[in-house]
């Protein structure tokens, strides 16, 4: 299975557990007007960009209670950094409009060429 295999199914299992139930619903009803559209799709991808911050929030929790396990369930670190994870994937394959592969291939490529730590201290 390939990264876009992979970004296609964590999108598919998303709208399947009603994650884009909300957003398919207000994009029939905000078709008329394109300007709340735009700012109801904001504050959508806001929501979307805090779920996966709120998943590295348990990762970091899973740490300082010493929990690294990958298992689902566990509530280990593992477990909540792979959560943060499809999340990201999900959110990328669904506003990409190319090959996500092709986009994580592109940004990879360009960070070879950036300086050391991108030319920062830290």
């Amino acid at each position: 299975m390939d990264i876009d295999d992979l970004a296609s199914d964590c999108l598919v299992n998303a709208v399947n557990h009603g994650f884009y139930e909300e957003y398919n619903r207000m994009q029939v009803k905000l078709s008329d007007d394109p300007e709340l559209w735009k700012f109801f799709e904001k504050v959508w991808l806001s929501n979307r960009l805090m779920l996966i911050v709120s998943e590295l929030a348990e990762a970091l929790e899973a740490i300082r209670h010493n929990n690294m396990s990958i298992l689902p369930s566990s509530g280990g670190f593992g477990e909540e950094l792979v959560d943060a994870q499809i999340r990201l994937i999900d959110l990328a394959k669904h506003t990409l409009n190319s090959s996500f592969s092709c986009a994580v291939r592109n940004k990879m490529n360009y960070n070879a060429k950036r300086a050391y730590k991108h030319g920062k201290e830290l």
